[in-house]
């Protein structure tokens, strides 16, 4: 059966990375994310450490070890706060602006505001976290510790390596071509100590972008358990706006078969514009049920990086894979190229009695 139809398979413009031409391929990132480690020679003993984010977010290092990541390309993108020690303690404090998420956040948590003390807490960004907390360090006067560091890194290497593969993919994005901080995003996972293990993030890219929630199981499956989401304070008051993609698709063109076992492969087309700058990697999102195989742009072989980012989805409370396409070269502002993406999945599922429905 072939179809011409404009099934919804999901497949649209995401971020666009928007940059001078980078050598640095997603590939080659990703690789570092996966060897990085935390650097024991950046250890500190801090105390009364405050990073705020997106103006609603406010973490207070109390009294504690903190530890950054070991640079990938260059930057730092990771940290970890532990409060082991007699003293020891961090706080995390939200506080929703409308009713509607104060009220939701009530009924997970029991208060409308989020004010948890924190045992442990890893973060993950693409911002200038790293230089704010250093800043913090420096006006503290703050004592290094490397060797607690050792101590510590042997003990959290293996979880900030699962941890930064859950949202590889949006680090690399934004580290392929070095995006400005104000574009970055910002991770916490923070062991509470009356909530358990909760998340706390921000990213200017998205509509809402402060997310307050919780990762949990239900018959082994996971899900995610929003607790808030809102727009941040400068997002509010009209200071800043969510950037428009780089890039614009348009003039679809879908080729669709499906096979004996229902199996849908597909050929879309579509006409990509950049609307300004240069655009050295492109992001896309695609329905979860389709695997990307391959992507050309102007007939020329685009390379693929695609990775499942369990956390990362369920976080975006997303049911679309982001996936990035790097092009045989930089695409220019003014220009149409043509994109051609083939990919396949099982949309088409039994729901018993000889009856099937169609996901998206």
């Amino acid at each position: 059966m072939r179809l011409q139809l404009a099934l919804l398979f999901g497949l649209a413009a995401s971020l666009a990375v928007n940059a001078e031409p980078t050598s640095r391929r997603p590939a080659e990132i990703a690789a570092e994310i996966k060897r990085g480690e935390l650097d024991p020679n950046e250890c500190y003993r801090v105390r009364d450490i405050v990073l705020e984010r997106g103006g609603d977010i406010k973490l207070y290092l109390n009294d504690g070890f903190l530890i950054f990541g070991k640079p990938v390309g260059g930057r730092r993108i990771s940290a970890i706060f532990t409060a082991d020690s007699e003293t020891g303690d961090a706080e995390v404090l939200v506080m929703p602006p409308s009713k509607g998420e104060r009220l939701s956040l009530s009924a997970f948590t029991g208060l409308p505001t989020l004010d948890e003390h924190f045992k442990s807490g890893l973060f993950l960004f693409t911002d200038d976290t790293a230089e704010a907390l250093s800043a913090e360090i420096a006006r503290r006067s703050s004592v290094r510790a490397p060797d607690r560091g050792v101590l510590l890194a042997q003990e959290w290497n293996p979880i900030l390596g699962n941890l930064s593969g859950s949202f590889s993919i949006r680090l690399i994005q934004h580290l392929a071509a070095d995006l400005p901080a104000g574009r970055g995003v910002f991770y916490a996972a923070l062991q509470g100590r009356q909530l358990g293990n909760l998340d706390v993030s921000y990213d200017p890219d998205n509509q809402a972008q402060i997310h307050v929630g919780q990762l949990k199981y239900k018959d082994e499956k996971p899900y995610y358990d929003t607790w808030a989401s809102f727009a941040a304070l400068p997002f509010r008051t009209g200071a800043r706006r969510v950037e428009s993609s780089q890039i614009e698709l348009s003039n679809y063109r879908i080729e669709a078969a499906l096979d004996a076992n229902l199996r849908l492969k597909v050929v879309t087309r579509a006409t990509l514009r950049v609307r300004s700058g240069t655009v050295s990697v492109a992001g896309f999102d695609i329905t979860d049920g389709m695997t990307v195989k391959s992507v050309a742009i102007d007939g020329e072989p685009a390379e693929l990086f695609t990775r499942d980012s369990l956390r990362a989805n369920l976080l975006r409370r997303s049911e679309t894979l982001l996936f990035l396409a790097t092009p045989a070269r930089p695409l220019e502002a003014g220009r149409t190229y043509e994109a051609v993406f083939e990919h396949e999945g099982d949309v088409v599922r039994p729901a018993g009695r000889d009856v099937y429905f169609v996901s998206s």
